[in-house]
């Protein structure tokens, strides 16, 4: 792993599935263009109760 060049995929597939539950628990990820970049809890969705 050391000598391969370049992220490792292992490390590139837990870091999808990181953001992926941050962003299934709420959290929106903000571009750099998009006045980020950075992290935001997402609107909350009115008339559902779970």
């Amino acid at each position: 792993m050391e000598e391969s060049e370049g992220v490792p995929k292992a490390i590139t597939d837990n870091l999808a599935k990181v953001e992926k539950a941050l962003a299934e628990a709420g959290l929106e990820f903000i571009a750099e263009n998009g006045g980020g970049p950075g992290v935001r809890l997402k609107a909350p969705v009115l008339g559902i109760q779970g």
